[in-house]
């Protein structure tokens, strides 16, 4: 952002403030971040009956994969928790999840959601891969989670991604393989456990990196410094 533009640059407080006041300040309650989520997306899910109810965006992209087939197979527990669910689908499995939760409130699922910031601000849980991108948002916006890393990444790395994390006591595990198994219960029993959730925020927030824009700019700068001083 630093050098990407003619103008004049934003500093990071102000590039940022939009989305530190929707995820810390601008919502007075649950209710009113799922709501400017939902209108923001204009899906209805039955907004008039949420309450202090769980949000777990989970962050797909693939169709049929192990943690879209996962929940699918248990989304029914969901709601027989008394939670709510933000479902990101990717493309393909979109019309397939829709299908399943059109006549239950309080769930919504797309294959996308564009307001990225809002579901986090509404979300109590995440469920996620395991890309390196994914822990590092997660880890700014101080998030539990649950991550599924997924099996065939190149030499595995996701799981080792995620493994660092997990020793830190920063983030929960579940095998790819085990998904079906395993992955609703174990995300619905994490936002039921509110001491949990609290011991995974406090661990995962010593991880974040909130300056990557000034490092990477300042790695460019040098960069090409060198490169016009070689020029010479």
């Amino acid at each position: 952002a630093h050098v990407a533009y003619a103008l004049p640059p934003l500093s990071r407080e102000e590039r940022a403030s939009k989305a530190k006041m929707e995820i810390s300040t601008h919502f007075n309650s649950k209710q009113q971040v799922f709501l400017d989520f939902v209108l923001s997306h204009y899906v209805s899910v039955g907004v008039e009956e949420l309450e202090q109810s769980k949000l777990s965006p989970l962050l797909k992209l693939r169709y049929h994969d192990s943690i879209n087939d996962a929940v699918a197979a248990k989304v029914d527990l969901f709601k027989a928790s008394d939670l709510q669910l933000i479902w990101q689908t990717g493309k393909g499995f979109s019309t397939t999840a829709k299908q399943l939760v059109a006549d239950k409130k309080g769930i919504w699922a797309n294959d996308f959601i564009t307001k990225m910031e809002t579901a986090y601000a509404a979300a109590d849980v995440v469920v996620s891969r395991a890309g390196a991108m994914a822990i590092a948002e997660l880890c700014v916006v101080k998030k539990p989670a649950v991550f599924v890393p997924f099996p065939f990444a190149a030499e595995d790395h996701q799981t080792a991604n995620a493994m660092k994390l997990v020793n830190k006591n920063a983030g929960l595990l579940v095998a790819d393989k085990d998904a079906r198994a395993k992955l609703v219960e174990t995300a619905i029993d994490l936002a039921k456990d509110k001491s949990r959730q609290q011991e995974l925020i406090a661990n995962i927030s010593k991880l974040a990196v909130t300056n990557a824009d000034e490092v990477i700019a300042k790695e460019v700068l040098r960069a090409s410094k060198v490169l016009l001083n070689d020029g010479e």
